[in-house]
C-alpha cells in the first residue's frame, strides 16, 4: 500500500515488530532479575549470621556466658545484644551446654521455608545458605 503525501507515521506491522520485541525481552530480563533478588537476600541472611559471631564473642569475653536472643522483624523482645539484621531477615541465636556453646540460624521472610543459614560455635568455619529439601 502507498502512502499518501504528508501521511506519516509507522504502521501496525512496524508497531506489532516493536511489541514482539519488547516483550522477548522483558521475559529474559525478568527472570535474571528474580534471580539476582533471591541471591543478594541469601547473602544478607550470611551477611548478618557472620556480623552476630563477634558480637556473640564479644559478650563471652566480657560475662563468661553466652546468650540466647531473637533478632530481626519479629522481635519484640530483644536479647541484651546490640545486633541489628538486614530488612527482613531473623537471627535466632540458641545457647547449649551450660551457656559454653551456641548455634545462631539465619532466615529471610522472602525466602521463608526455602532454607536457612546456620552456624555451630563447636564448629566454627564458614557461613553458608543451606536449601531445605
Amino acid at each position: 500500500m502507498k502512502r499518501l503525501r504528508g501521511d506519516k507515521g509507522f504502521t501496525l506491522v512496524e508497531l506489532l515488530v516493536v511489541i514482539v520485541i519488547i516483550g522477548i525481552l522483558v521475559a529474559i530480563a525478568v527472570p535474571i532479575f528474580l534471580n539476582q533478588r533471591e541471591a543478594a537476600q541469601k547473602r544478607a541472611v550470611e551477611s548478618d549470621v557472620r556480623n552476630a559471631i563477634p558480637v556473640m564473642e564479644t559478650y563471652y569475653s566480657e560475662n563468661g556466658v553466652y546468650v540466647d536472643g531473637q533478632y530481626g522483624e519479629d522481635d519484640e523482645t530483644p536479647g541484651p545484644l546490640e545486633i541489628t539484621t538486614s530488612d527482613g531477615v531473623t537471627l535466632e541465636i540458641t545457647v547449649e551446654d551450660d551457656r559454653q556453646t551456641y548455634d545462631i540460624t539465619g532466615t529471610h521472610s522472602a525466602l521463608a521455608g526455602d532454607g536457612q543459614v546456620d552456624y555451630d560455635s563447636t564448629q566454627g568455619g564458614s557461613v553458608k545458605w543451606t536449601d531445605k529439601e
